[in-house]
């Protein structure tokens, strides 16, 4: 690491202390101290572990992610929480810093984990205590704006989807003098997905879309798993959809999410997605392979 200031271990200007369990009897939804998990904010409580404000390390599942404290707080046996000389560094820098070692990248096993003795090995720039508070008011500045713009962002987006929520309303409520009521089966067709197993997902052959690749009502293809067709040549033909088609998500957290179909590629839907085709469409289109879940 290049830098002007010293370089020092991170043992040097930080420990690491290890949270407790909260017990259930001392978790309270209408309490005023925030009991934090590795990924943030789990519960609330009215007991405080500490009431000075600190950083929260989360040591085993979110491990690495990082969060600073307003006051006071309790951590859980799934982080660590940070002491420190208040003579020696400033409490933001080392939030700001402890973010930048990117420990993420040190946890390891099945439930990732951090050793907070690898976590003391790191080296880092540590500036005298006037130019780390120098450091953090520009670096306050600068989250600060893109906050101010991730906000704004939100409300376009807000705002979008109201002014479109409104032309909806003004084309189906609002119906005109000529409009009739038809059953769905009419003008369409619905279909129940196809159950491929995950098993049988391959690098590459027949690409796979599932509910995650239904985003903001289209389907996207960046993120796609594979099949090889040997494995479901009995049923492929069956199952697939076509450009056009809609993809109508069926149980869990995601149902009744909806996603359009623009690409030439044909798909084949699991049981968990359902597919919407317009009676007397052009079934022409090479295969694509469509498998709508939860994974």
């Amino acid at each position: 690491m290049r830098s002007t200031y010293p370089i020092r271990l991170v043992a040097d200007v930080l420990t690491l202390q290890y949270g407790k369990p909260l017990p259930d009897c001392d978790r309270d939804p209408e309490g005023k101290v925030p009991a934090y998990g590795a990924n943030g904010v789990l519960c609330w409580t009215n007991k405080a572990f500490r009431r000075k404000p600190s950083i929260i390390v989360g040591r085993k599942g979110s491990a690495g992610e990082v969060h600073l404290t307003n006051g006071a707080f309790w951590p859980t046996d799934v982080t660590y929480f940070v002491e420190h000389d208040e003579r020696d560094t400033d409490l933001r820098y080392l939030f700001y810093l402890v973010k930048f070692l990117g420990l993420q990248t040190l946890a390891k096993g099945v439930k990732p984990g951090i050793n907070r003795n690898e976590v003391y090995g790191l080296q880092a720039p540590i500036p005298p205590v006037a130019e780390q508070r120098r450091i953090v008011a520009i670096l306050d500045e600068v989250f600060e704006g893109i906050a101010s713009v991730s906000d704004n962002m939100e409300k376009n987006i807000s705002n979008t989807r109201e002014l479109f929520d409104t032309y909806l309303d003004s084309i189906f409520i609002r119906r005109g003098a000529n409009w009739h009521k038809v059953k769905l089966e009419t003008v369409c067709g619905l279909q129940n997905g196809f159950a491929f197993k995950s098993a049988l997902f391959r690098p590459s052959g027949v690409p796979i879309v599932r509910i995650s690749n239904i985003q903001n009502g289209r389907i996207e293809m960046e993120e796609v798993v594979y099949c090889d067709p040997e494995d479901y040549r009995e049923n492929l033909s069956r199952y697939r959809i076509f450009k056009g088609d809609l993809l109508i998500a069926m149980s869990g957290a995601t149902t009744g999410k909806v996603g359009f179909n623009y690409h030439d590629d044909t798909f084949y839907p699991k049981p968990t997605g359902r597919q919407v085709r317009t009676r007397g469409k052009a079934e022409q289109a090479l295969p694509l392979l469509l498998s709508i879940d939860q994974s």
